[in-house]
């Protein structure tokens, strides 16, 4: 994977413990924008309640049956995703974890 930029891994972990990885070129190179770099953003690992299903599908299911209001504020209460608009990657680097 490329870097995220000048001088820093693909991967860098944020203070709230997630990740800033970035992706493979390759994924978008038919795209429009051109020379553009993608990243993505990634939380802790989380335990779910056994209520909320047993595999990956129930728990997606479950989630999505209640509409995307609580769907979005349920998934940022299990896996809350730092806010890093408008920040360089190195920025956050600095910030650390």
């Amino acid at each position: 994977l490329p870097p995220l930029e000048d001088g820093l891994s693909p991967l860098l972990q944020l203070k709230n413990g997630g990740f800033l990885r970035s992706m493979s070129p390759d994924l978008f190179e038919s795209s429009k924008s051109g020379g553009g770099s993608l990243i993505m953003q990634v939380s802790n690992p989380v335990v779910v309640p056994a209520e909320m299903g047993s595999d990956t599908m129930d728990i997606l299911q479950g989630l999505a049956s209640v509409g995307i209001e609580r769907l979005s504020m349920q998934a940022n209460k299990l896996m809350p995703l730092e806010d890093i608009t408008g920040k360089t990657a190195q920025q956050v680097a600095w910030e650390g974890p």
